[in-house]
């Protein structure tokens, strides 16, 4: 972490650009990472020259087109950027739209690497363990999301044990712990050592997968079978694609990051009750 300090500034003011508001994020080796304040603003990586003095006068090669701003080198999220976290040369953007952007800098460049898209809502809070090389994303969706980038398997793990938005998170590294805080006040000590399950993907299907009823905007079987078509959900143990009555029984299960209860399919339920050890 000291490493980083020792190169890194951090600006918290913010400062008046032709009439619209940029918000200093970070400073580095004569590069700038600023964040737009507007709903639709850019992550933006431009030329910076330190003069001792940080005001938004000292700011070059920024012009306004079309009521957008662009920087030499610039980096366009799709939507406007509400959190960062970074281990050069790598920067994490969550952005408005849910997702995390992987940025490699080079110069005054930004290159993207990946994009992580799994929350259901603005991404709120970023923490980099740079010795795991695991990020963690919080969201308005209340949900952490753990991602495993150093393992390189795409593998990412929920961490559910908030009812309000996720407003910060922090990591304890040495003590392997990760505390998330909520628009509630409720503070979540997690246990990063546990060993856990990776929270599978949401499947599609245009019918469920237990009983075969079809979704309700599965038109042709609805005509042909003359029933109500059905809601469609999705069991959190095993991401199948369910009705409300495949799908009526609720859990927790730690291992996969449920610390409250979940809504899950009934044949995961059955497996539950005929071998709890399992899932404990």
């Amino acid at each position: 972490m000291q490493e980083l300090l020792d190169i890194v500034t951090v600006f918290k003011s913010l400062f008046f650009v032709s009439s619209s508001i940029f918000q200093f994020l970070i400073s580095y080796q004569g590069g700038l990472v600023i964040n737009h304040a507007a709903s639709d603003g850019p992550f933006m990586l431009g030329p910076y020259q330190e003069t001792g003095i940080k005001r938004g006068s000292n700011l070059r090669n920024i012009t306004k087109t079309q009521n957008t701003f662009s920087v030499a080198g610039a980096f366009h999220c799709d939507s406007s950027c509400t959190a960062m976290a970074m281990d050069l040369p790598f920067v994490f953007i969550g952005d408005h739209g849910g997702n995390v952007v992987v940025l490699r800098l080079s110069g005054d460049t930004a290159q993207m690497v990946s994009k992580l898209s799994a929350h259901t809502g603005p991404v709120s809070s970023l923490a980099w363990n740079r010795v795991k090389e695991i990020l963690y994303s919080g969201s308005y969706d209340n949900l952490v999301i753990m991602w495993d980038i150093g393992g390189k398997r795409g593998e990412a793990y929920e961490l559910n044990g908030h009812s309000s938005k996720i407003t910060s998170l922090v990591i304890a590294p040495g003590a392997a712990r990760l505390f998330s805080a909520d628009d509630a006040g409720k503070l979540v000590c997690w246990d990063m050592s546990a060993n856990r399950l990776e929270t599978p993907g949401w499947k599609t299907a245009d019918n469920c997968e237990i009983c075969d009823a079809p979704f309700f905007w599965n038109l042709t079987a609805m005509w042909q079978r003359k029933v109500v078509g059905q809601r469609q959900h999705h069991c959190r143990t095993c991401g199948k694609a369910v009705c409300g009555s495949c799908c009526s029984n609720w859990t927790i299960f730690p291992r996969m990051g449920y610390e409250l209860p979940v809504r899950i399919c009934n044949v995961c339920h059955e497996k539950m009750e005929e071998n709890p050890q399992q899932f404990e």
